[in-house]
């Protein structure tokens, strides 16, 4: 199995499981710029504890090892996130929510699918760059975030004011200075 078809495979089983979903991560951020390479999967899922047992069966579907009490062990974490490594090594990682998730339809790969809104993607991405101590895994958040701000359609008032809930006002700002300086020079030229 290639990357492509772990994708296809990803999305037609959340697709038939009937959970609201979304790709968020590298996937969703390629969507809206430019396409990023990993061997990654992340998925937000909106669940309620009791929907554990029947998102255990979606993810032995997919291929992965999975049982409930894994899925309550995440719900019942800081996070609620879930990894999960495929045979291939391709790597799926769950968040799973109780909330309503900010997504939109796309198609990816010829699929009908759907991906968390790039404003919600982008203040995730401030959050990781916020929290994360791994110098290369916060330049990766970074470099996400900035792209988001320079190809995807964000509303900059909106957002700015969930940075601000958020406690990443600073860094959105910065961000937000840095691709308008970039702006500026490419005028120039």
């Amino acid at each position: 199995m290639n990357y492509e078809e772990f994708v296809k495979n990803v999305i037609d089983q959340f697709n038939n499981s009937g959970f609201d979903y979304a790709l968020t991560g590298a996937v969703a951020v390629s969507y809206y710029t430019n396409p990023a390479t990993t061997n990654e999967v992340d998925v937000i899922v909106r669940v309620r504890q009791s929907m554990l047992g029947r998102l255990a069966v979606t993810l032995r579907n997919i291929g992965f090892e999975c049982d409930q009490m894994y899925l309550e062990k995440t719900w019942n974490s800081k996070f609620r996130v879930a990894t999960f490594l495929s045979n291939e090594g391709f790597r799926l990682e769950l968040v799973l929510t109780p909330r309503n998730i900010a997504r939109r339809m796309a198609v990816i790969y010829g699929i009908e699918t759907f991906v968390q809104e790039p404003s919600s993607l982008l203040i995730r991405d401030l959050e990781l760059i916020n929290n994360e101590k791994d110098a290369e895994l916060k330049k990766k958040h970074m470099t996400q975030a900035l792209s988001i701000l320079k190809n995807a359609e964000v509303d900059v008032s909106e957002a700015r004011d969930e940075a601000r809930k958020k406690n990443v006002a600073d860094i959105f700002d910065s961000l937000l200075t840095q691709v308008e300086n970039e702006d500026e020079n490419e005028d120039k030229r």
